[in-house]
């Protein structure tokens, strides 16, 4: 029996040594082999997040659509010899109605194709069983970019005195400018794919908005006023000669003709320079109180046409004026830019007055888009100078009666040119100071809808984030 064992583990051990190539091949097969299917699957995260990259880059370069791709594969695949090829094919939809497009919306497609090469760690030789050389893996991703309706956006812009103040390193006024201006960098990628193009509109406040000098009175004079006057100066003047029986009667009341006449001038015929300004607020009679109520009921009405109080006006100084000025709603991003430039900050805050104004340039958009957003940007919350009001900073009692409730009913039951209902919605975001402490702006555009930006960076992401969805999504 011991003899016949021995023979046999002999046998065992010839059978042993005869099989490790066989074992070695299946061990170097599983190793490669595993190695392939695992960068296989990488390269599939790859294609799927390059696809997704290049959609939301929008970019009909094919050497940046490339660049972009490369960065992805490398950042997954450490372990390749090489990238052979990159392939980008861009498609899109621009039908007129949307309804057109696969899906029912306007789109842009990227499809994108991936070849890479590798080394297997254990390559056959010698008669081994293993990769028989380099070998290439492949994959593809695909992901669409859906374009949102059409958007005008009004960005209400402090532009107090505070504004000249540093934030992180940049004056804020100077910060801001330039996330508005990266703002319409983006919005720029996405005009001519709408049906409508998106629009800007700025409205820069302090105390007060501005008043073009073209916009609304621009001459103060009183012609009827005038001739009224005069007429009654005649009238005094007959009355007075009818009862004379003399000369020096007659005279006397020519004299006083003629001074009647010379104070009717002073009043109304001297051209009054108008105010460069618009108070947006109603007062009771002693010019100053706010008549919430009156300013509520006048709230659509341009206050630039309000004689009262472009000329007449005596709460006001005349003499004030702003190195900023409005820019109603227009889709030439760069001439935005360019009035940008030219705004320096001064005086005190009223974020009321920038609302009112934007709500009346959203009201007279005759074809509003179907997305419309305004954007409250503030550094502090409203404190103007110390016995301008005899009831306080009217902010809260307009909020409360409903000043912001009802700029969102009345645009928010508007029709586009193409009878679609129209989205309005306001959002606030403060820097640079509690925002908790401002009440008054979150009450009025909605707790969900106050933002707080710790820095410049964060505060252009919040802006972008609140265009994103109006504008496109990624699938």
């Amino acid at each position: 029996m011991k003899s016949s064992f021995r023979k046999q583990r002999g046998h065992a051990v010839l059978m042993f040594i005869l099989m490790i190539p066989a074992l070695f091949g299946l061990f170097t097969l599983a190793i490669d082999g595993s190695r392939a299917m695992q960068n296989k699957a990488r390269l599939g995260d790859a294609a799927e997040v390059s696809a997704l990259a290049l959609a939301a880059q929008n970019s009909d370069s094919d050497w940046e659509n490339k660049q972009l791709a490369t960065r992805y594969i490398d950042a997954y695949i450490k372990d390749k010899e090489s990238i052979e090829s990159i392939k980008v094919v861009r498609t899109e939809c621009k039908a007129s109605q949307q309804t057109d497009c696969e899906g029912g919306t306007r789109y842009n497609q990227y499809a994108i194709e991936i070849v890479t090469k590798h080394s297997p760690w254990l390559p056959a030789q010698d008669g081994m069983v293993g990769f028989d050389g380099d070998y290439e893996v492949a994959h593809s991703g695909i992901a669409r970019k859906y374009q949102g309706d059409s958007i005008d956006i009004s960005f209400v812009v402090d532009y107090s005195g505070s504004m000249e103040n540093y934030w992180k390193g940049k004056r804020k006024y100077i910060a801001v400018r330039d996330i508005v201006n990266n703002v319409l960098n983006e919005l720029e990628k996405y005009q001519g794919v709408g049906l409508t193009p998106n629009r800007v509109s700025i409205i820069p406040y302090s105390e007060y908005t501005d008043k073009s000098p073209t916009e609304g009175i621009t001459d103060c004079r009183f012609e009827d006023q005038l001739e009224q006057c005069e007429d009654d100066c005649i009238d005094t003047y007959n009355q007075c000669v009818s009862s004379c029986w003399n000369n020096g009667c007659r005279n006397k009341c020519a004299r006083r003709l003629n001074s009647c006449q010379r104070s009717c001038d002073r009043e109304y015929d001297e051209r009054r320079k108008p105010l460069g300004f618009v108070d947006e607020l109603r007062y009771f009679g002693d010019q100053n109180k706010v008549d919430t109520g009156s300013t509520l009921a006048t709230l659509w009405q341009s206050k630039a046409n309000d004689r009262d109080m472009v000329c007449n006006f005596m709460r006001y100084e005349e003499n004030r004026s702003y190195r900023f000025y409005n820019v109603p709603f227009t889709d030439r991003f760069e001439s935005v830019k360019d009035d940008l430039y030219e705004f320096r900050p001064g005086g005190w805050t009223g974020s009321y007055q920038g609302i009112i104004k934007s709500a009346q340039y959203f009201e007279r958009l005759d074809s509003p888009n179907p997305r419309q957003l305004m954007v409250i940007l503030s550094d502090g919350i409203d404190n103007v100078e110390r016995g301008t009001f005899a009831n306080g900073v009217p902010t809260a009692s307009l909020v409360r009666a409903g000043m912001c409730d009802v700029i969102r009913e009345k645009l928010n039951a508007r029709k586009t040119a193409d009878n679609r209902p129209v989205n309005f919605q306001m959002a606030f975001v403060g820097f640079d100071y509690r925002i908790q402490d401002n009440k008054a702006l979150s009450d009025c555009v909605g707790r969900e809808n106050v933002y707080d930006a710790a820095d410049p960076d964060e505060l252009l992401d919040i802006i972008l984030n609140l265009i994103s969805e109006e504008i496109g999504h990624l699938k």
